[in-house]
């Protein structure tokens, strides 16, 4: 029986941002969605309609809520890329100077990594 390891494309090289000069390994799977409502408190959905309503302020800060939607999504793919941690370990290990480089890296990997609403109306379309 083939290995799904033999069968799908190599990934070249693991994504990762750098906390306190450590690479450390980031993806957003499947569980990811487990480990966001884990940190976020709120289903999947939740987080995603609260994020989706953070970025569509013509000036975004990040005060409080906004960074528990940015750890959130940090914690779920540091979790999804392999590492145990927890999300208030993960949140006070980034320091301030480094939090923008690792959010514009989640963002890039969610971004290539999320499902779009056209990819459900093509498997729609299939039917």
């Amino acid at each position: 029986m083939a290995k799904l390891k033999d069968l799908l494309p190599k990934v070249s090289k693991q994504e990762t941002i750098t906390i306190q000069g450590v690479e450390i390994p980031i993806a957003f799977t499947m569980k990811s969605m487990d480990y966001v409502q884990e940190a976020y408190g709120k289903s999947f959905a939740g987080f995603q309609s609260d994020f989706d309503k953070m970025l569509k302020k013509k000036t975004q800060t990040l005060d409080t809520a906004g960074l528990k939607l940015v750890n959130a999504l940090i914690y779920a793919m540091v979790r999804s890329g392999g590492t145990e941690t927890t999300p208030d370990e993960l949140m006070n290990a980034i320091g301030f100077d480094d939090l923008k480089p690792i959010y514009e890296k989640a963002m890039n990997v969610f971004s290539a990594s999320a499902f779009q609403p056209e990819d459900a109306e093509k498997l729609g379309a299939k039917k």
